[in-house]
């Protein structure tokens, strides 16, 4: 009998130590994506990916060794499904205290990009490209309707150009004001070109 009562204590003791809780050393790294991009972005830390986040708020939970994560905005596709060429592409943000939140911007290290919702209200088909430094970087058709181009670099020589449809983005065009670009919208880049005048 005595025996018997003995190994209760013990058991409980056993059993307590296996519900004691994690210390806080190893407890996940909770924060918070707040998204402000007009694209859904994918999160990756670790080599894992956590997932395609739209644009707001969306709270994740890391390992508790987790000190950066990665993000890609999605990019905007062609007719033909082929995507848009862009600036943005994989960028990395540090992560610090539990509960921080991570703000996911057109501001990267300080360089700004732009992404430009054109809206053609020529009445004819155009061809427009963004041109760097006199250098095409996309050229895209556009009809009647308003398309939404990539994430592009923003400085001083960055300028849309706006061709003549079957052009391919050559000989004559008309220029839009870079200060249509540098008028984005603060946290997207999102810059609205409205295109009145065919060359």
């Amino acid at each position: 009998m005595t025996m018997r009562l003995a190994r209760v204590p013990l058991l409980l003791l056993v059993l307590g130590a296996c519900t004691k809780a994690p210390t806080a050393a190893w407890q996940p790294v909770r924060v918070t994506i707040h998204n402000l991009l007009a694209d859904s972005v994918t999160v990756v830390a670790g080599g894992i990916t956590y997932g395609t986040f739209a644009p707001g708020w969306t709270p994740l939970a890391f390992p508790h060794d987790a000190t950066a994560l990665t993000w890609t905005p999605t990019v905007p596709l062609f007719s033909d499904s082929t995507p848009v060429p862009t600036d943005l592409t994989l960028e990395t943000a540090a992560l610090g205290a539990a509960y921080d939140t991570v703000v996911i911007s057109n501001v990267v290290s300080g360089q700004a990009y732009v992404t430009p919702l054109i809206y053609n209200l020529t009445g004819v088909t155009v061809d427009v490209a963004i041109v760097d430094n006199g250098a095409s970087r996309v050229c895209v058709e556009l009809g009647a309707t308003n398309f939404r181009l990539a994430y592009y670099r923003l400085s001083a020589t960055v300028a849309i150009r706006v061709y003549r449809s079957g052009t391919a983005c050559t000989g004559t065009f008309v220029s839009i004001s870079h200060a249509t670009l540098a008028a984005y919208q603060t946290g997207s880049g999102l810059a609205i070109v409205n295109l009145n005048t065919a060359p």
